[in-house]
């Protein structure tokens, strides 16, 4: 009876990652659906669309997020200083959070620790835009060219318990800012499940 429950339980754990793996993702050479969304970091609570930011950006690197997940800590640092210095190239980035369990204002007060400059974190309510996407996992990015054609999609790094060896994103930004393909341009995203609507 006791290993029967236990079946059960972990069943019915595993169900919202099977479902939500269900979901197409998108690929690179897709076109990327728009989105205007609030950031969470602006006490108005601005709209920044991705039509808007990629009128004024050669590329735009949409990054899924979360305050909770360990993957995620790592790079807490790390991606707003990519972002200021890529924006000097024409790159923006752009941070998504689609967890139903995390509040605007958890995810206000956490990131206040953070130098997140011209980085906004937007709040992606009912997870419609990462559903649009096929998002998964926090970290999870789409990099978007002016077209808003996806022309990389997966991790940041092969970052795991020590230093990374291979710097993916970093790599196709290179190549696209350079007028070439990247060698790579879709890797595996790990990291933990974004925590959707009724999941």
């Amino acid at each position: 009876m006791i290993r029967t429950s236990l079946t059960l339980s972990l069943a019915l754990l595993a169900l919202p990652l099977a479902m939500a793996q269900d979901l197409p993702t998108l690929s690179p050479g897709d076109q990327a659906p728009d989105f205007a969304l609030p950031n969470i970091l602006d006490p108005e609570g601005a709209v920044v669309s991705l039509a808007d930011v990629l009128a004024e950006s050669e590329l735009a690197v949409v990054v899924w997020h979360s305050i909770e997940c360990p993957w995620v800590r790592p790079y807490d640092e790390d991606l707003p200083a990519m972002a200021a210095e890529c924006a000097e190239q024409g790159v923006a980035f752009i941070g998504i959070n689609s967890n139903v369990t995390e509040s605007d204002e958890d995810v206000a007060a956490f990131l206040g620790d953070f130098e997140m400059g011209a980085m906004p974190m937007l709040r992606d309510e009912g997870n419609t835009v990462a559903d649009a996407y096929g998002a998964l996992r926090t970290p999870e990015v789409f990099v978007v060219d002016s077209d808003q054609t996806i022309r990389f999609h997966g991790r940041i790094d092969d970052r795991g318990r020590g230093e990374a060896q291979n710097h993916d994103l970093r790599n196709a930004l290179s190549a696209l800012l350079a007028g070439e393909e990247p060698a790579v341009t879709e890797t595996i995203a790990r990291g933990c499940t974004i925590k959707r609507v009724g999941m």
